[in-house]
């Protein structure tokens, strides 16, 4: 389709009232859904079709005709894909293309390309097609040749890939990026033929734009009989349209319907919902009984009983459960929309009573809604990928895949792109976009905007850039005009991160694939046009917080000798300690709610229940700080009344401000009378990559019909401005809901089990904050951090009661797994180690490692009359050759200072003398390895002057105080930033400025 989206050719073919248009990507079919949606916008009858370009510039171009030709189209691309990337000749800018030999080899199988209509330019593939009885055109055009003698069918087919002239730059620009080259080297509008044929990447001809249909048939007078024949044809191409109803994906084993009269999938779905019902609430009263019948009436007729019983089957059996649904804490953490789905909540995918929270079942399926529903469900992050490997192998890789994301360029990264085809470098082109100033707000130079911010239909924001229009700098001012003609185009596909499809058969057959680098088929369509076009998805996402969950209800069974069911009530956020440590906002490494501003919204708030923390998860959002002030002061008692009598009532639980996505259906349906598939077409919006586009074509239509109804331009204007608050970032109440239930679970153990609960946390990589952050925590809890040690440590950090951590070998930066593995490995196996030179014997080791062992006082307790460096040297003594190797590569002081030939008794004697007389443990260590000591915390090696300056705001208050006088301490000074995983890099091997650099409040 060019360097446009197929949504501007449709367009420009709509103004132009073309009855059919034809588009064919190249290679793929990535812009089918757009085209799709253009198409019916647009009135126009498309044509769908693939492009396969040859490297000789001529591309032969399938154009569907039946169902199954479209099936053998999707497969050819799927096929074509893997063929030229197993090709090292491409030179196409970055479209996948094959040398004209390959290709005629390629479409040797005619039975592949049944259902097809093909035109070509080639005289040799048009014999082979032909003599395979496959209808084939030849293509003419205004540089191309007439068809050569004897072939009497063709057909004019100019092949515009540009809306208008104007885009010929943009292309020129994505053929330079792709075929990795300088702008100036891909021939201008202008150029010649020549000039054309040199060029280092595949060109479209610069008048190949789309004109009106009197322009064509001037132009091609002398092609008469070829432009009926395109009529012709397009009239017959035009009646296939794709399917767009729901595939289904096949029903697991428990519902498949067999032979011997097995039960219907909804038989089998009904059945599990009310044994779960049983499980989780003992008897299944009326209310339940009603709400069930009623959503499982609507499942059934809209047919979706069979992925209901797939995502059950995959959270309760494939998750590695035993296929029952647990009555407490939940494994698996069910989010989005389908919270509000009690039957959901039966089958164990979500832990959130959707009856109990008064969420609405509507938002996730009504009679209106004509795409699948969309359920996601969290893993533990170190289980999800196993858990997405035996869903393709239990349901089949040919009939699953994973889902593309469309990346495409926003101002920054279409500014790069172009500055480097006009030879700037990277350093130039970063200190340039460092000097501007950011296009959505001057108070944040040197951001990235957010996709709200900077849409396609948004130049003027564009040209607010002043520094890149110099007079004296026109590259800059044109890499910034090209800049301006990119922003929103797709440049590569990646992968989703949990987007999973299920088709009933080959789902290479539905829409092409690609193979990822993890070997995985991925389809080339996003999320939104795989919705679009039937498939059903289904997110498996990987959250950190329910592993640290899992691993700190699993140390506090085992230590306490309780049922892991029993350490978290089935309802935590009745915990009456629980909910006071929420309402201070007490909730360092406590899930979706540790980050500094949620903190200070919950402290501002003085709230602790479990509808509050709802409320703020979701209002917490980028662009609604004025809505949380106005929110804040309602909540405390400032007195309010709805912005308009027809939205009385509506939003009365969050103080009448409009908090999650559902309320705009809400507002929409109230101001302008909207049925609820009308309202729900305009959230639908609000995550759409050209969300501002969409909505300012809508508003003026509901603007339309709020007037009518009475509604004044204040109310309108306050509507708006809550549209655009939610763009890009705005949750659904069951969403919030979900996660919020996850957050309670963390906060109980953190308010109940804090040297379990911040031990998991170091051990899983933390959260919001660096590893260094969560061990000040731990401190300010009253908790003892105890070094590493061979004996005590396991490979992550583990509580030692209930006042005491232990480090975990895995921070000692530089430690080989392999070491790690051994340590514990062998200790397990034969017993703690008697002393040193036991741990020597029965543990190999590099030396390197052992070093590092020794350095960070793991080996001190096996050796207690000698001091650190003493046993630094018999470490590494007893590592022989391979100690020597590594010394005189790594440590050559080291081993200048040491002779290893030296008695111990002068070894001993010269340590004695060279070291100054310090504490036996404090021996300063290298940077690269932990300094965690035993029993001392890291600032007790530090002057208590320093201490106290490095913990101490500007208002000389305790750490982690916020600006608000009514606001307790929240946390001790710390990264802000998200450095998840980062490891103890050097507790004693820095000074005290760097320990809290993060700390905005420290002088």
């Amino acid at each position: 389709m060019g360097c446009r989206l197929a949504r501007r050719l449709v367009r420009a073919g709509g103004a132009l009232e073309y009855e059919y248009l034809g588009i064919a990507d190249h290679a793929s079919l990535c812009g089918l859904p757009e085209m799709v949606e253009a198409a019916a916008a647009s009135r126009i009858r498309p044509l769908y079709g693939a492009a396969f370009p040859f490297l000789n510039g001529q591309s032969a171009i399938a154009f569907v005709e039946t169902a199954n030709g479209y099936g053998n189209l999707c497969q050819l691309v799927t096929d074509w894909q893997a063929l030229s990337a197993s090709h090292p000749a491409t030179r196409a800018g970055g479209i996948p293309a094959l040398a004209p030999e390959a290709a005629k080899r390629f479409f040797a199988n005619a039975d592949a390309l049944a259902g097809l209509t093909w035109i070509v330019n080639d005289a040799a593939l048009y014999g082979a097609l032909r003599a395979g009885g496959v209808e084939t055109y030849w293509r003419v055009g205004p540089t191309l040749a007439s068809p050569p003698r004897g072939i009497n069918a063709a057909v004019f087919v100019p092949g515009p890939f540009l809306p208008a002239p104007r885009d010929f730059d943009a292309h020129r620009l994505l053929r330079a990026v792709g075929g990795a080259t300088a702008f100036d080297r891909i021939p201008a509008a202008d150029a010649s033929d020549r000039d054309r044929v040199r060029a280092p990447v595949l060109m479209g001809m610069p008048d190949a734009y789309l004109r009106s249909a009197e322009e064509y048939a001037e132009a091609f007078a002398v092609h008469a009989d070829a432009i009926e024949r395109a009529d012709i044809l397009a009239a017959r191409l035009g009646r296939f349209k794709p399917g767009r109803d729901t595939l289904h994906p096949p029903p697991p084993e428990s519902g498949r319907i067999a032979e011997n009269n097995a039960p219907s999938a909804l038989a089998t779905l009904r059945r599990l919902a009310y044994e779960g019902a049983a499980i989780r609430y003992g008897e299944v009263g009326e209310a339940v009984r009603r709400r069930l019948e009623h959503e499982l009436d609507l499942i059934d007729r809209k047919g979706f009983a069979e992925y209901f019983l797939v995502v059950h089957d995959i959270v309760n059996r494939l998750a590695g459960g035993d296929g029952r649904v647990r009555r407490g804490r939940s494994i698996t953490c069910g989010r989005g929309s389908g919270v509000a789905c009690l039957v959901n909540y039966c089958l164990g995918v979500t832990n959130v009573d959707a009856l109990k929270h008064n969420l609405m079942f509507e938002r996730f399926l009504n009679e209106a809604r004509k795409d699948p529903p969309d359920i996601d469900v969290d893993f533990a992050w170190d289980e999800r990928d196993g858990v997405l490997d035996k869903v393709f192998v239990n349901y089949g890789d040919k009939r699953v895949a994973r889902v593309a994301n469309h990346n495409r360029y926003d101002w920054r990264g279409a500014f790069r792109a172009a500055a480097r085809t006009l030879g700037f470098s990277d350093p130039e082109i970063t200190r340039r976009l460092r000097e501007s100033p950011s296009v959505y707000s001057e108070a944040h130079p040197g951001r990235t905007p957010p996709p709200e911010a900077v849409a396609p239909s948004a130049p003027r924001a564009l040209r607010k850039l002043e520094v890149l229009r110099r007079v004296d700098a026109p590259d800059w001012n044109l890499a910034e005009r090209l800049a301006e003609r990119l922003v929103g185009i797709p440049h590569c596909l990646s992968m989703h991160c949990g987007g999973v499809v299920m088709a009933p058969g080959t789902i290479a057959r539905i829409v092409p694939t690609i193979m990822s680098r993890k070997g995985q088929p991925t389809i080339q369509w996003e999320k939104d046009g795989a919705e679009d076009m039937g498939l059903v998805k289904i997110d498996l996402l990987g959250n950190r917080s329910l592993a640290i969950i899992r691993d700190a209800v699993k140390a506090i069974a085992k230590d306490t000798g309780t049922s892991e069911e029993d350490v978290i009530p089935i309802n935590p956020e009745d915990d009456p300690a629980t909910r006071r440590l929420v309402e201070r906002g007490d909730t360092f490494g406590v899930f979706y709610l540790e980050s500094p501003a949620m903190r200070l919204l919950m402290a501002k708030a003085r709230r602790g229940d479990f509808a509050h923390a709802v409320i703020h998860s979701s209002i917490i959002r980028p662009a609604a700080n004025a809505f949380i002030n106005e929110y804040l002061e309602r909540l405390h008692g400032k007195s309010w009344q709805p912005e308009h009598p027809l939205l009385a009532g509506l939003f009365d639980e969050s103080y009448g401000i409009p908090v999650y996505q559902e309320d705009v259906v809400k507002l929409a349906m109230a101001l302008a009378g909207y049925d609820y598939a009308r309202a729900d077409g305009i959230r639908k919006c609000l995550g759409k990559h050209d969300a501002r586009e969409r909505l300012a074509a809508a508003f003026p239509e509901l603007a339309g019909a709020a007037r009518a109804r009475g509604v004044d331009e204040a109310t309108l204007a306050g509507f708006r401005r809550t549209l655009m608050s939610m763009i890009g970032y705005s949750f659904c109440k069951p969403h919030s809901a979900s996660y919020a239930q996850v957050s309670y679970e963390a906060a109980y153990l953190r308010a109940h089990h804090p040297a379990y609960f911040m031990a998991a946390v170091l051990s899983n990589g933390g959260g919001f904050y660096s590893a260094q952050a969560y061990v000040s925590e731990a401190m300010r809890l009253g908790l003892q951090v105890l070094g590493p040690d061979v004996n005590r440590s396991e490979p992550t950090w583990r509580a030692e009661g209930r006042g005491a951590i232990r480090t975990g070998l895995m921070m000692i930066s530089g430690l080989s797994r392999a070491a790690i593995a051994a340590v514990v490995a062998t200790r397990e196996k034969g017993g703690r180690y008697i002393d040193l030179e036991d741990f020597l014997q029965r543990v190999s080791t590099a030396s390197d490692d052992r070093r590092r062992l020794a350095l960070v006082g793991a080996l001190d307790d096996l050796a207690p009359e000698l001091n650190r460096p003493q046993i630094l040297w018999r470490a590494g003594q007893n590592a022989g050759d391979e100690m020597r190797v590594d010394q005189r590569s790594k440590n050559a002081v080291s081993g200048s200072l040491f002779s290893l030939t030296a008695p111990n008794s002068i070894r001993e004697s010269r340590l004695s003398h060279r070291l100054h007389a310090v504490r036996r443990r404090s021996c300063r260590p290298i940077r690269d390895a932990s300094a965690s000591r035993r029993n001392t915390p890291p600032l007790d090696s530090f002057p208590a002057a320093i201490r106290w300056r490095c913990m101490k705001g500007k208002s000389g208050k305790a750490p982690g105080y916020l600006s608000d006088a009514d606001t307790p301490g929240l946390s001790p000074p710390g990264a802000c930033r998200n450095t998840r995983g980062k490891r103890l890099s050097s507790w004693l091997g820095q000074s005290p400025p760097r320990l809290w650099k993060r700390n905005t409040a420290t002088p």
